[in-house]
C-alpha cells in the first residue's frame, strides 16, 4: 500500500481537474492514506464523495468535476519493485487504464513507468 501514493502522485501531474477521487480495490482508501494527501492542491477526496452521475465524476459537496483514479491489483516484482493495475476516468468521453511500475527508492515509492493499454 505504500507504493501507491506515488502512483497517484504521477498521474496527478498529467490532469488538471479541480478535486481528484481515489479508488484502491473498488473501494475507498483508508484515512491514513487520503492523510497523505491532505496538502494536495486541487484536493484529494474518497471515492464515495463522488456524486452519483451517469458520466461525469463530480464533488457530493462543492459540484467541481474531478478525475476518479483507481489502483487495483498490485503485482510484486521484488521487496522494492511492484506493478500496479491502475486508470483514471472524468466523464464519459476520457479515461484510460493501464499499469504503473513502481520502485521504492531512498526518497519513498517512485512511478518508472506508466504504459497505457487502454483508453475511453
Amino acid at each position: 500500500m505504500a507504493k501507491l501514493p506515488a502512483q497517484f502522485r504521477f498521474i496527478t501531474r498529467i490532469r488538471f481537474p479541480e478535486v481528484y477521487f481515489l479508488s484502491v480495490d473498488n473501494a475507498d482508501p483508508s484515512p491514513t492514506f487520503l492523510a497523505r494527501f491532505h496538502n494536495n492542491k486541487p484536493p484529494v477526496k474518497a471515492r464515495s464523495a463522488v456524486k452519483p452521475r451517469r458520466f461525469e465524476v463530480v464533488d457530493k459537496v462543492t459540484e467541481k468535476e474531478g478525475i476518479l483514479l483507481s489502483a487495483n491489483t498490485v503485482r510484486w516484482i521484488t521487496v522494492s519493485q511492484a506493478k500496479v493495475e491502475t486508470g483514471w476516468h472524468k466523464d464519459g468521453r476520457g479515461g484510460t487504464f493501464g499499469t504503473c511500475l513502481v520502485e521504492k527508492q531512498k526518497s519513498g515509492w517512485v512511478v518508472l513507468y506508466y504504459a497505457i493499454r487502454g483508453v475511453s
